[in-house]
């Protein structure tokens, strides 16, 4: 929704780290375009997605494409207390390597 609202392209991220398997991670990407192209006022043409892969985290991040004024916006750990924010190891390392700025959203936060 924060996209739509912006009038900005959403990409939709997620890591294949270690040799991990990505066809349950592209599954679970096709399933959150369709739940994203549901968002009142977003363009389903617009939603994206990308698999980055490498041998660690900050390599897969890496073999994401970043362009200039990216953001990566990350959920906080479901760990997290309602209205808290916690980042787990992977989080916190996909945070250290991300070229761009990032925003953490706290947890049980309904719409941004």
């Amino acid at each position: 929704s924060a996209a739509a609202r912006l009038g900005v392209p959403l990409r939709l991220v997620t890591l294949a780290v270690d040799g991990a398997d990505e066809n349950p991670l592209r599954d679970d990407l096709a399933l959150a375009i369709r739940l994203a192209a549901e968002s009142p006022g977003l363009d389903p043409g617009e939603v994206q997605a990308a698999v980055g892969t490498g041998d660690d985290v900050a390599a897969a991040v890496a073999d994401l494409e970043w362009s200039e004024g990216d953001l990566l916006v990350c959920a906080s750990s479901e760990d997290a207390p309602v209205h808290r924010v916690f980042l787990g190891e992977t989080a916190f390392k996909v945070v250290r390597a991300a070229p761009c700025p990032v925003a953490v959203l706290p947890r049980g936060v309904p719409d941004v």
